[in-house]
């Protein structure tokens, strides 16, 4: 999936913590497309983080991420195209349309 993205990308993510599950985008033949989110996270002015104690959100995969009590705990679950959807729009998305279900 190519991602476009307009020439000036507002800091959506400015302050923000995201934690991107192991389970997302895991698989050899996905490394780009990791990079890109992982890219597209930096534009927005995002933080990657491996802390979930300060993650503002943790991404994760549709029948791959394990929601154990440790992630569970945590903070907000978004299934991760929210970061495709914000890039695409150039608005940060309802988070409850995003939200993994528990």
């Amino acid at each position: 999936m190519r991602m476009t993205s307009s020439p000036s990308v507002l800091p959506l993510l400015r302050g923000k913590f995201i934690y991107i599950d192991r389970c997302v985008l895991c698989r050899a033949e996905e490394e780009e497309q990791l990079k890109q989110l992982e890219g597209r996270i930096k534009t927005m002015s995002g933080t990657i983080t491996d802390s979930l104690d300060i993650a503002s959100f943790v991404l994760a995969m549709p029948l791959q991420t394990v929601l154990d009590a440790a992630l569970q705990a945590r903070s907000v679950i978004v299934y991760y195209w929210f970061i495709d959807h914000a890039t695409e729009t150039g608005a940060l998305p309802d988070v409850l349309g995003y939200e993994v279900d528990s």
